[in-house]
């Protein structure tokens, strides 16, 4: 999904771009960030980690002048059925989403020139899907982080519009549904 928006945003000539991610990226992902543009950089943070988080927003700032936006698009698939969900199974799917929204929006809280803060929620947060109530479960927070933080906004603490978009599968994201649950919806 970054991709995807990375790609569309910078086509549109719509402003510097920073992508954020937990790893180095491999040699066909600087390739593919190298013909984006001069006006796209890669940072990486582990955006749960909020002393982390801090030092990405100066670094941002520092390379790119002032952030205007943030389309918050962590994940981590891993699904299981609810009866042998673990603690920690649970963890590495809640911590990119939720921490990280979180991480990024104390890290932002005073960033007058904000003009928008977008979570990336999922369908799966509102109806649910088998197997992935860690995943529903992560997408649920950011929903109900985007109106806490919009409420906040309200009263003059936050800057920048907060919206959850509950997104529903993607053809170019990579949480993609195997071809047999593919098959099961176009049956529908």
């Amino acid at each position: 999904i970054g991709r995807a928006l990375a790609g569309r945003l910078s086509a549109l000539g719509r402003g510097k771009l920073a992508l954020v991610g937990r790893r180095d990226p491999d040699a066909d992902e600087r390739a593919w960030l190298s013909g984006l543009g001069g006006e796209a950089r890669y940072f990486r943070c582990d955006i749960a980690d909020r002393e982390s988080v801090i030092g990405l927003i100066g670094d941002i700032e520092a390379g790119l002048g002032p952030i205007g936006g943030v389309l918050h698009a962590a994940g981590h698939l891993e699904d299981s059925w609810l009866a042998n969900l673990t603690d920690a199974g649970m963890q590495r799917v809640l911590t990119p989403k939720v921490r990280g929204a979180l991480n990024l929006d104390a890290a932002l809280a005073g960033h007058e020139g904000l003009r928008f803060f977008m979570l990336f929620s999922s369908l799966a947060g509102s109806v649910g899907q088998a197997g992935q109530a860690a995943y529903g479960a992560a997408n649920a927070w950011l929903d109900h982080i985007a109106a806490a933080r919009e409420a906040l906004r309200a009263r003059g603490l936050r800057h920048g519009v907060c919206r959850s978009v509950a997104w529903p599968l993607w053809a170019e994201g990579g949480m993609a549904l195997p071809p047999e649950g593919l098959a099961d919806l176009a049956a529908l």
